[in-house]
């Protein structure tokens, strides 16, 4: 129903994992995309859930159409374990993307055919703002770059 209502303004409704709420996978985001099968419905990759939570590149290629949104940002170290620390992580732990282990790079080659790109790292503590975006846009160009 929301999907309807959301296409009537020619909007698309994307769903997104995070390891404390009940779609917990990136599998969980397709078994509702499976189930609710509206064309203007999509699963928005977050790096960090997505890899946290168990999701891989080759699930990804293999549902990639269904794709529509992914937000780049980065992580170090092992994964948290109580909803608590991953809520931490996702507010206050997001490095920019190229600073951490995920392999942000695959993930963007992945769906490089359709899916909007953003960058979700908050501003954390006394940064300057403008320091921080444009830390950021080097970053996610590093990233987006084709290497020669």
């Amino acid at each position: 129903e929301f999907c309807a209502l959301a296409a009537r303004y020619a909007m698309s409704v994307d769903i997104e994992n995070m390891g404390w709420r009940t779609v917990r996978t990136f599998r969980d985001s397709l078994a509702i995309l499976n189930a609710c099968g509206a064309e203007n419905a999509g699963a928005l990759v977050d790096g960090i859930h997505f890899f946290r939570n168990g999701a891989s590149i080759d699930e990804l290629r293999a549902n990639a159409g269904k794709v529509k949104h992914i937000q780049l940002c980065d992580v170090r170290g092992p994964a948290p374990k109580t909803s608590d620390a991953m809520i931490a992580e996702a507010r206050s732990g997001r490095l920019a993307p190229g600073e951490g282990e995920l392999p942000l790079k695959d993930l963007c080659a992945a769906t490089e055919h359709g899916a909007a790109i953003s960058v979700e790292v908050p501003l954390v503590g006394p940064v300057d703002p403008k320091a921080h975006l444009k830390h950021l846009h080097a970053g996610a160009l590093g990233i987006l770059k084709p290497d020669h």
